[in-house]
């Protein structure tokens, strides 16, 4: 039985004085707070279990539905934003813990359920610049290894055609930045590899980075025809 289908099994059988509940390591935490990190893929080492309290005796029963030990890997999208000879940068700055902090990326987050990439990308490009994009362009995807992070699928775009008023960003600074000057910017080693093939207009690609911390330890690139 997968998480995602045990945590289902779980909640059908909701009643009385059954209480849903995950138990991580000592930690115990509520059910539904954690179905939506398993759909972002966020849930790691998580045993699913429904316990129910006996009315007399206040005691409780735990029936373990799942105890193994599973990474999942979470989608984002990440676009890059064309202005002329300029991309759109956001230079994360404003929150302690990030794990692109103090770098220069596109702009871009995490997958909503049930939400498709352009769909995320759009939301996420509205949400953090102001801007609606009106023409773009699904470039590849990259997969980013980390042991710090996990793994995490970044769907990748541009786009060229936008209106709206650019706005702060409480993620960090936008700035437009001229192409031929963003390799000089503090940025994950891995984005100067696919910066180099969304200028080079590289056809639909698929690009794999490996991390050991920050440091880019191995990278597959392969062009899909």
């Amino acid at each position: 039985m997968c998480v995602s289908d045990a945590a289902a099994w779980a909640a059908d059988r909701a009643y009385g004085d059954t209480r849903l509940a995950i138990a991580s390591h000592s930690t115990l935490q509520n059910l539904n707070d954690h179905l939506g990190a398993v759909q972002n893929g966020e849930l790691r080492s998580r045993q699913f279990y429904v316990a129910k309290t006996h009315p007399a005796s206040g005691k409780s029963r735990r029936r373990v539905l799942y105890c193994r030990s599973v990474i999942f890997m979470k989608n984002t999208s990440l676009c890059y934003i064309q202005r002329g000879d300029e991309y759109l940068m956001l230079h994360r700055v404003k929150k302690e813990k990030d794990e692109n902090r103090d770098k220069w990326i596109g702009i871009g987050g995490k997958f909503e359920p049930g939400k498709s990439p352009e769909e995320c990308m759009l939301r996420e490009a509205l949400e953090e610049t102001g801007l609606t994009l009106s023409r773009w362009q699904y470039r590849g995807i990259v997969t980013f290894v980390s042991d710090e992070w996990g793994t995490e699928y970044m769907h990748l775009f541009t786009a060229d055609e936008f209106h709206g008023q650019l706005k702060d960003c409480d993620e960090g600074e936008l700035a437009w930045i001229k192409k031929a000057e963003l390799l000089r910017l503090t940025m994950w080693e891995g984005d100067r590899i696919f910066l180099r093939l969304l200028d080079s207009g590289e056809p639909f690609f698929s690009l794999k980075l490996c991390y050991q911390g920050e440091k880019l330890v191995g990278a597959a690139f392969i062009v899909a025809f």
